[in-house]
């Protein structure tokens, strides 16, 4: 079981509340692609890689600090830089999660719908990038502060700028997921020790009434169900068959990503897979967050 993917164990009836839910979309998601490409929603991707990346950036950034400090430059300002881009890269992410919600509505709306929706994450993507920038012109600045105390182009020189360069490409990459992710396992666990310290009673979906959501469809589908998560036939009649997604907790991208597969044609999928991408958007319960419309 892996609180961080939304994978519970089928016996446990655990349901993070729609705060833990929503923030869960600050971390790494991994791209899935059937017919099109769509965005992550409920999984955590390449964890490990983002520690690794987080940990390189001490390793490359402190020995160009500490080869700098041995050839007598003054490190004291790149030091607080390295720690001013930490900064940078959380407010970078500040935008990820409502950039990761508007992307997966894109999924299942409408043309018009569509375009309020690139219209409104436009700015998020530019203001992200901004502070990428940022982080990318403090690596510069940080070089240039060994460079005026250094006053020498050679290999030294060249590798102290590739090593602040590349901390700050592990900054844009790493950093802001890793600090988000960290906070996020926190949250879901504290509710998770909660549910089970409760005996079961809190934080705890309601077995007898699953989440449903209509697929709109004229083509058969292929009924298909992974735990408690299924692709549904309500009704048929006069030749008119009604399709539904029924759950119970959160059905993560893993278990979308099989229900997919268990469509024969492309056009089987692309409806399961948009309707899909519907019904855990559902599930996050937005509340007030500011949708298109």
């Amino acid at each position: 079981m892996s609180l961080l993917d939304f994978n519970f164990d089928p016996s446990v009836t655990f349901e993070p509340s729609s705060s833990t839910k929503q923030f869960g979309m600050f971390t790494r998601k991994a791209k899935r692609a059937f017919e099109f490409n769509f965005p992550g929603m409920f999984n955590t991707s390449h964890l490990n890689l983002t520690i690794l990346g987080f940990v390189m950036i001490f390793v490359v950034e402190g020995f160009a600090t500490v080869l700098a400090h041995s050839l007598a430059v003054n490190v004291i300002a790149i030091v607080i830089a390295i720690f001013v881009d930490v900064i940078l890269a959380v407010l970078s992410h500040l935008f990820h999660s409502k950039i990761i919600i508007n992307k997966n509505q894109q999924i299942f709306s409408d043309e018009g719908i569509r375009v309020k929706l690139k219209t409104q994450v436009s700015p998020l993507i530019t203001y992200k990038n901004l502070f990428y920038l940022l982080i990318l012109l403090s690596g510069v600045f940080k070089f240039w502060l060994f460079y005026i105390g250094y006053l020498s182009v050679d290999f030294i020189c060249v590798g102290i700028f590739l090593c602040y360069i590349i901390g700050a490409l592990l900054h844009i990459s790493c950093t802001g997921y890793l600090l988000y992710t960290m906070y996020f396992a926190i949250k879901i666990h504290s509710e998770f020790q909660a549910y089970e310290s409760s005996g079961m009673t809190r934080y705890i979906y309601d077995v007898n009434s699953p989440l449903r959501t209509i697929i709109d469809s004229e083509i058969h589908l292929n009924e298909a169900q992974r735990g408690e998560h299924k692709v549904k036939l309500l009704k048929y009649d006069d030749n008119r068959r009604e399709y539904c997604f029924e759950s119970c907790g959160i059905m993560n991208d893993s278990d979308l990503n099989f229900l997919i597969s268990r469509q024969s044609s492309p056009a089987q999928r692309i409806i399961v897979a948009k309707f899909g991408v519907k019904h855990q958007f559902t599930n996050l319960n937005l509340g007030g967050l500011r949708l298109a419309q």
